[in-house]
This record gives structure tokens, C-alpha cells and sequence, in this order.
């Protein structure tokens, strides 16, 4: 009876373990800085549990912020924000970021920056050898004279703050005659090689610089960690059964130069 009840009691945990395998959570946070001053929240999300072949969690933000953060003070930018989490069940495997169309318009004359800090925590995949990589790209609009320096990571502490092992680093910028507008260069991408442990989240934080009334930049930013390829079982044995033949043959060869 007793090993009975053994049996179906691990039953039971090979069941719970594969219902919660197939779910994922992801909360996103999303956070500002004015002129260096303290980050303050623009977007704090904490999503229900989702299926890992779901879109995950989101988080958007429109409006104003100033130095004492939103709706305090005077305001210098109008901000649009969005960060997505997403990851796949089919090839290829991974855990996926997107920041699309984030929008900076400077609403004071001088020179002002804001930082964007967007984090998704609780991927559940890949798990093990994958490749971490991030990229930057945007423009700046008419009559602007304006930068983003950008800084992407993966963090194996699952955080929503601080920062992690760093993808990529770089710094873009542009400036534009009246009337146009302009790529900013270079493009930022990066990638890591890595090990990836479950779970974990991803981290992309934007620092825009601007110079006058009315300047804008629009940036889309993307950080994927995708499963290294491993060879198959079959491909690793045959490779092995081949290497007394590759040492006999350079024994060989070896012996007949010295013939």
C-alpha cells in the first residue's frame, strides 16, 4: 500500500512540475530619470501567469514627466513608452524583449537628458548554452540636434533593478537641417555568448540627450536570448568513434616522415 501511495504521489509531482513548466509570469517595470535626478515609475506590472507560448506581460506609458517625476514640477519631456515580453515554445527557443517606438519630445529650451529604464523578469526559457543579443536603431526629427546611449542586459538574479551581464553598449546620434529628418547612427546591435539560467530578466535602459524646444527622438530597441545549438547524441558518438582513426592516421603520417 505504502509503495502504492509512493507511486501516485510522484505521479502527482511529475504532473505539478509539468503544469507549471508550461506556464511563465513576467512583471515589467519601466522607470525615469530627468536631468540625473532620482528614477521614478512610469509603468509597474505584475502579469498573471501566462502561457510560455503567450505574449507575456506588457506596459506602456503616455504623458508628461519633469524632474520630480510625473506630474510634479515643471515638465520637460512628453514621453511614449512600451515594453513586451514574449517567448516561444517552437524553434527557435527563447525569451524575447521589445521596446518599439519609444517617443522623447523636449518641451523646455537647453540642454536636457532623460534615462528609460525597461525590465521584463521571469523568463523560463532558454535554458543552458544561448546567445544574448540586443540592438538599437531610431531617428531624430526635424530640427533636432539630439543622442541615446544604450545599455542591454541579461540578469541571472531575476531583478527588476540593477543591471546584470552586459549584451551591448553604445552611443547613436543625429542632427537634422529644418523640415527633415534623420537615422541616427550607427545602429547599436551586440550579442554574448552565454549560459543562461532560469529565470532571469532582460534590461534596456536609454539615455536621451536633447537641445532645444520641440526636439524629438524615436528609437525601437529589441534583446532576445536564443538556445545555442547542441549536436545530437548521434553526431557526438560518431565523432568519438572516429577518433582512433584520426590519431592512427597522424601516428602514421608521423612515422613515415621520420621513415
Amino acid at each position: 500500500m505504502l509503495a502504492v501511495s509512493r507511486k501516485v504521489g510522484a505521479i502527482l509531482a511529475i504532473a505539478a512540475a509539468a503544469v507549471f513548466a508550461n506556464t511563465a509570469r513576467a512583471d515589467v517595470l519601466i522607470q525615469a530619470s530627468v536631468d540625473g535626478g532620482a528614477f521614478f515609475t512610469l509603468v509597474s506590472n505584475a502579469s498573471d501567469p501566462v502561457p510560455v507560448n503567450g505574449a507575456g506581460a506588457t506596459g506602456t506609458f503616455s504623458g508628461t514627466v519633469g524632474v520630480g517625476g510625473v506630474g510634479v514640477g515643471t515638465q520637460i519631456f512628453r514621453l511614449t513608452v512600451a515594453s513586451t515580453s514574449g517567448s516561444t515554445l517552437s524553434p527557435p527557443d527563447e525569451g524575447d524583449q521589445n521596446s518599439s517606438q519609444n517617443t522623447v519630445r523636449q518641451l523646455v529650451s537647453g540642454t536636457h537628458t532623460i534615462e528609460l529604464r525597461m525590465a521584463v523578469s521571469d523568463y523560463d526559457r532558454p535554458f543552458g548554452p544561448s546567445t544574448a543579443g540586443s540592438s538599437l536603431s531610431g531617428n531624430v526629427g526635424a530640427v533636432t540636434v539630439g543622442s541615446v546611449t544604450y545599455n542591454a542586459y541579461i540578469d541571472y538574479t531575476n531583478a527588476l533593478t540593477g543591471t546584470g551581464l552586459l549584451i551591448v553598449s553604445g552611443t547613436a546620434s543625429a542632427t537634422t537641417p529644418p523640415g527633415n529628418t534623420k537615422t541616427l547612427t550607427p545602429d547599436i546591435n551586440g550579442e554574448i555568448l552565454t549560459s543562461a539560467i532560469v529565470p532571469y530578466s532582460l534590461k534596456m535602459f536609454e539615455l536621451f540627450t536633447l537641445h532645444g524646444l520641440n526636439q524629438n527622438i524615436n528609437t525601437s530597441s529589441k534583446t532576445a536570448v536564443i538556445a545555442t545549438a547542441v549536436p545530437e547524441p548521434s553526431t557526438v558518438a560518431l565523432a568519438i568513434a572516429g577518433l582512433p582513426m584520426l590519431i592512427g592516421g597522424a601516428w602514421l603520417r608521423k612515422r613515415r616522415a621520420h621513415a
